[in-house]
């Protein structure tokens, strides 16, 4: 009797989202009156980037970029998966710098990236990116 070995399929499910360990956190403020630019990821008026690096996923080294702006009609998110990295991108109210800073700089933060971007989040841990009440509220309005 011979046993059929079959490779188990380690690809993360990255339209399901993949939540991920920070590594290492890289900042920079800004003074709001010019843009800031990074590899096609563009912030206008940017007062402030955070850039969290993660754990690999698979072949794929993660990052979210999360800027902060004055130019309200900027706001976005979006993720992109290439052959060896998966970075998600956040663009938020500059008046959220400093509550984003401090999350992600916890002992034990984690960020979420995957799909359209629309739930890229960071944690001060795992188990809050996992709460399905934060991923079914996205796209619902009252």
């Amino acid at each position: 009797m011979f046993q059929v070995f079959t490779p188990t399929d380690l690809t993360p499910k990255w339209m399901a989202y993949v939540t991920t360990k920070v590594k290492a956190v890289r900042v920079i403020a800004l003074s709001g009156k010019q843009g800031f630019s990074d590899e096609g990821y563009e912030v206008p008026q940017a007062v402030g980037v955070i850039e969290l690096t993660g754990s690999r996923e698979g072949r794929h080294s993660t990052m979210l970029q999360i800027g902060f702006t004055d130019d309200d009609t900027a706001l976005s998110h979006s993720f992109v998966l290439d052959a060896d990295s998966a970075r998600g991108t956040l663009t938020l109210p500059a008046q959220q710098f400093a509550a984003y800073l401090q999350i992600a700089n916890a002992p034990n933060a984690h960020f979420r990236i995957g799909g359209d971007g629309a739930l890229n989040a960071v944690a001060s841990e795992p188990t809050m990116l996992r709460n399905t009440a934060a991923v079914g509220a996205a796209g619902t309005s009252d």
